[in-house]
């Protein structure tokens, strides 16, 4: 197992061992998250925590955190210093919501909260992003991704290392983050319970579809 690999819990942290330097490799090795476990799905991120550190007199820049790319996923990063998330619903529509501040030299705490409609699978929801406990934007992501994104990409810590999420970060690949990475947390909401039965439900098809296809 990677020593970056999380385990299935509600409070996942991806500790001081992800930290790094600007300019050196952030993780080394890639890590999965629990989020594609079939009883998580992925809008159930419901907050994203980076605690981070900008050198006194740059701009940082870069990938804090992203989960799986171009055909579905979502990115936690700093384009020109200020904060971004980006998601992406399987390559069908891209949403961001940005601040219009940057983040301050030094240590800083950046915090994406997403509270989802609710209603049923692939709903859509309402995102803030935080800086020091300071509210800094606001957006709507219309749709979401349900039960799985994809099942050949990963997660990547400090920069998105295969197929990006977004084609607008605004560097080179592979846009790794310019500061120095602490830790990131996740924090993880169980489904309600109608929702777990319609994804048991969906998942059972999909299995019974592709026997028939075998």
């Amino acid at each position: 197992m990677s020593p970056y690999a999380v385990p299935t819990t509600v409070g996942v942290a991806l500790a001081a061992a992800c930290a790094a330097t600007a300019g050196a490799q952030t993780a080394p090795d890639r890590t999965t998250l629990p989020i594609p476990e079939p009883k998580y799905q992925p809008e159930q991120v419901k907050i994203i925590t980076a605690e981070i550190e900008v050198p006194e007199g740059k701009t940082a820049h870069g990938i804090t955190i992203a989960q799986n790319g171009r055909f579905g996923g979502w990115a936690l990063s700093v384009k020109d210093g200020t904060p971004a998330y980006d998601y992406n619903f399987p390559g069908l529509q891209r949403f961001t919501i940005a601040a219009t501040s940057p983040v301050p030299a030094g240590k800083a705490t950046i915090r994406y909260e997403f509270t989802y409609d609710g209603g049923g699978l692939g709903k859509g929801g309402v995102g803030n992003i935080f800086v020091n406990d300071k509210k800094v934007a606001e957006g709507r992501i219309d749709q979401t991704q349900a039960m799985l994104f994809s099942a050949d990409e990963g997660a990547d810590v400090g920069e998105d290392g295969e197929t990006p999420v977004v084609e607008t970060y605004g560097m080179p690949a592979s846009y790794k983050f310019t500061g120095r990475i602490a830790k990131i947390t996740l924090d993880l909401q169980g489904m309600p319970k109608a929702d777990r039965a319609e994804e048991d439900r969906a998942l059972a098809l999909a299995a019974h579809k592709k026997k028939l296809s075998d």
